[in-house]
Formats: structure tokens, sequence, C-alpha cells
């Protein structure tokens, strides 16, 4: 089979081979023995599971990465047309030059002289300081990320939320650098301004793209092995190419507002305060209650209340996965529509109207509801609930499978059960979709911003602000505002919405619109080819 990629000029790429040794950044004469040790990249999990039984496909993608990038992060390859600065020399610390080896340096300024030092390296910066959270291969598995809320970021689709160029496009140098210098306000991304050097920031800066550069060309490979059945040299290069010229484009594609922000006045945020709650008369209106909520405390009616939302976050065990299986969504209304029995002995309640809700009554009926019988296989009994193995272990029948999946729900705080063996739902299916559609690109739970308290993730500037209405939040479900509204009403919302932690007042009183604007237009996302 042929590949979907043109073959009319081929692209071979050239590589630089870069050493990067995170021991340099030690007191001279130390070995790298004080860290944990050689890395190595982990693969995408879709690799076995996209390509299963396929080993030599697989085969063919290891080869094609390490081929593309080099065989570990301390052996970088940058292939030519990759786009970072300079070849991508700030990758690391030392450059294979044929067979000599030699250190890079780096020329900055240090209280008004100019200073020429060995680089650090991205690599070496981002094992530093990064990779504990955002994990060696960027996949936002870094032994500390498993406590924290939001997850650390996963580089490896090339999805950043908060940028300043349109939806589905990449994000600009500026906006990764912004993120790393100031972090990210009300997350545990840690502002690097203090920490690093303008140098040393630029290097970071290179390395994180790298990983996302790679992790999406490695998606990209899997896609093209699993369509088309084989993966050329060629057709590799194809494939990291057109994963390289989309970030390209991202600088070019900035959205700088064509009017500038109008002062700061009580007619402004009146405006922008009518807009928020759809009480415009003019033009389109905005749905911002709908997640916000009328007081613009986060808690519209398209999400799941508070107390669900803190009791599967923060109040079970940490959870691997979020999303809510379609056996577990029929758990819920199976437990809804059982009455809890006082005598689980009885196997039913007073009135004898329902089973009590204990484990094997509670399973008994899913089994019903479900259609399952015992000549079933084992197979088809998982496809049917949503189960999946390598997340909650083997299960040998209908019974075992039903368990695990009520017992992650219990793990999730969403059920419970007494002494007695009773189990009881905190909330029904319906409910537990709306959870579902809560979720952002990577999974992890969502929660609109309570605008009052003036904490914004993606910066306070007037500036970052009209970024997040006019293209929204890629991977989240805040969506792109622009050109449904214009910029002036934009503009409007801006300074409404930096006024309300300062006004107590300004939307007391507020409630839900009586009918709800009509649906936003899907926003374009950009595609190359």
């Amino acid at each position: 089979m042929t590949s979907r990629f043109p073959r009319a000029r081929a692209f071979r790429p050239r590589v630089l081979t870069l050493l990067a040794a995170a021991a340099l950044l030690a007191p001279a004469g130390c070995s790298d023995a004080w860290n944990s040790g050689a890395m190595s990249y982990v693969e995408s999990e879709r690799l076995a599971a996209d390509l299963k039984d396929k080993a030599e496909l697989q085969k063919a993608v290891r080869k094609s990465m390490t081929d593309l990038f080099g065989e570990d992060p301390t052996h970088i390859k940058v292939p030519a047309g990759m786009g970072l600065p300079d070849g991508g020399i700030r990758l690391a610390n030392f450059v294979v030059d044929g067979e000599r080896v030699r250190p890079i340096r780096v020329k900055h300024d240090v209280a008004g002289e100019s200073v020429v030092e060995p680089q650090a390296g991205g690599y070496g910066l981002y094992r530093q300081h990064c990779l504990h959270c955002h994990g060696v291969s960027g996949a936002g598995d870094g032994p500390t990320a498993p406590f924290l809320y939001p997850r650390p970021r996963d580089y490896r689709r090339g999805i950043f939320k908060f940028t300043s160029t349109p939806t589905g496009f990449k994000p600009a140098r500026a906006d990764l650098r912004k993120t790393i210098a100031n972090g990210l306000h009300g997350t545990s991304m840690p502002a690097f301004e203090a920490l690093m050097t303008p140098s040393e920031i630029e290097q970071t800066v290179d390395y994180m793209m790298f990983l996302a550069m790679r992790g999406e060309t490695e998606l990209s490979l899997i896609d093209e092995a699993s369509t088309s059945g084989e993966l050329t040299d060629e057709t590799a290069a194809d494939v990291a190419k057109s994963v390289f010229n989309k970030w390209k484009m991202a600088e070019s594609q900035v959205m700088n507002p064509p009017v500038p922000c109008p002062p700061t006045s009580p007619e402004s945020v009146a405006r922008g305060k009518a807009l928020f709650l759809g009480l415009n008369t003019t033009g389109n209106k905005v749905d911002c209650t709908s997640c916000h909520g009328p007081q613009a405390v986060g808690n519209g009616p398209s999400f799941v209340n508070q107390d669900v939302f803190n009791s599967v976050v923060f109040g079970g065990k940490i959870s691997r996965v979020f999303k809510l299986t379609s056996g577990q969504l029929k758990l819920l209304d199976v437990l809804t529509a059982m009455a809890p029995g006082e005598d689980a002995s009885h196997g039913s309640t007073a009135a004898g109207e329902h089973p009590s809700a204990t484990s094997s009554n509670v399973l008994a009926a899913l089994k019903k509801e479900l259609g399952v019988t015992d000549q079933d296989k084992i197979a088809d009994v998982q496809q049917k609930l949503g189960y999946d193995p390598v997340v909650w272990g083997e299960a040998g029948s209908f019974d075992a499978v039903a368990a695990n999946l009520l017992q992650d729900l219990e793990d999730k705080s969403l059920v419970s059960h007494t002494w007695g063996g009773t189990y009881t739902a905190a909330i029904d299916g319906k409910t537990g979709e709306l959870w579902n559609n809560s979720l952002d690109d990577w999974g992890m739970p969502l929660r609109p911003n309570n605008l009052n308290r003036g904490v914004y993730k993606g910066g306070r500037r007037p500036i970052d602000i009209y970024w997040r209405i006019a293209k929204g939040i890629n991977g989240a479900k805040m969506p792109a505002h622009f050109p449904t509204i214009e910029p002036e009403k934009i503009w409007d919302l801006v300074n409404f919405v930096l006024a309300l932690p300062y006004d107590a007042g300004l939307l007391e009183g507020a409630t839900l619109p009586k009918t709800p604007p009509p649906p936003l237009a899907p926003p374009a996302v950009a595609t190359t080819r």
C-alpha cells in the first residue's frame, strides 16, 4: 500500500547530533550519579494498542523515531527542517562534529558585562526543573504528576491551552516563553523567571518544542503505519516534515486585535456585563453563564456541581481514568433506581418494590438491564461495559468486570456503601454523562473559572483575557468567540472580567437567561498537508 503523503520531493533529514548531559549542571568533576541515571524515552501507549500483533510495524516506528530524533535524551538528533533556532543547537551542551565532540558555549550579559559560559542545554535544564512533572518524553507522567491538579501538560499531541494563535494552531514561541517565565496562576506550574536566565529559558523553550514535535511525529507515524500497513524511511521523513510545518506556521498566525483596548469605563463594563449575561440587544449573544454561572463563580448548568467535582478530584483515590464507561453510567442508573434495603439479607425493601442495593443485587440488575447471559464471551461483555483490562485488571466473568467498575466508582467517591453492604450512588447516569462531557481533550476534569477571584491561568493582562475570549482555550470547553462577536465587544467583556473581582455587587441578583442564545459556530481548525 502507498502512503497518503506526496512523493514529489523526498524529504531526507540531515541531522545535527547533540550530546546532552545533566551532569554539567553540577559542579565540575561531578558525575551523573547524583541523578537517577540514564534516561530513556517512554513510548506512546498507542504503539502497542494500535499496532497490536504487528511487531514489524512497531519495530519500524521505533526505528524511524531513533533515526529522526536519537536513541535517548542524551543523544539528540535534530532533523533538518525542524525550525528550531540555529538548527537546535540549544538543546544540549555538546555537539558531535564528525569524530570531534566539542562543548557548546553561550554569550550573555552579567552585571553589564558580556560573559561566555558553557551552555547547560535545554535537556539538562528540563531534567532539572521540568521532568519530575512532565516526564522524560513530555507525556505529563513524571513522578509527581499523579498528585497534581490540573495534571501537567502532555506535550505529545502538540496541544497547548493558552496561546495567542487561532484555535487548532500551534502556540507561538512567545506563548511558551511566557508560560515558563510566568507560570500558570492557580496551578502547580511555577514561574521560572527568577530561577533561569533569559538564555536558559530560551533553551528550555527549544527542548519543550522538540519534545512536542517528537511526540506528535510518533503519534502520526503510528497513524500512518495503522492506515497503510507499512512505514518506509521516506514516509517517516514526510510525516515529520508535516508536523514541523505546522509549528513553523504558528509564528505568523498570532491574533493581534484589530482595534486597541478602550479605557476602562462604567459604560464599557456595563456593555461587557450585558454580553456576559446574554442581555445585549444588538448583534450576536455570548453564552457565558451556561459554564461560568450567572454570578461567574463557575457553577453553570453545563458542568456538574462543585461538590461532585471535589469528591472525584480531591476526595477519592488518585484516579487513572476520569471518564466513566458506558457500564459505569448504567451502574449509576441501576443504583439510583434501587431503594436501599433495611435488611440486606432479605434482598428487598419493606415495600417489596425494589431489591436492596447490595453488591449481588446491583450486578444482577445490571446484567438484566444489559441483556447479558452466561453464554456471552467475556470479550463481548467487556466491550459492552467499556471495560479496559489494562486499566482495571483482567476479569474472567461478568460479575468480576462489573465489580471492578463498581469499585472504581467507589474510588472516585461517586458510589458509597454502608457496613451492611448497601450501595448508594451520588449521581445518576445522566449526571455521569454531564461529567464525561466536562473533561478536556486529555481526559482530565474541567472546572470553569470563578472569575470573581481574579486568578487567570493564562495571564491577567488585558491582551491575555482578549485571547481567551477571542480564540478560546485549546483542548478545553472554552470556545472561540471571534469573529462571532466584534473585537470592540470582546474588549468590553475584557473590561467587565477585570472589573468583576473589585465590584462585589456587579452580578448581584443575576440569573440565567430565559432563552439560551443560539449555538456558536464550531471554530475552524487549522490543518496543513
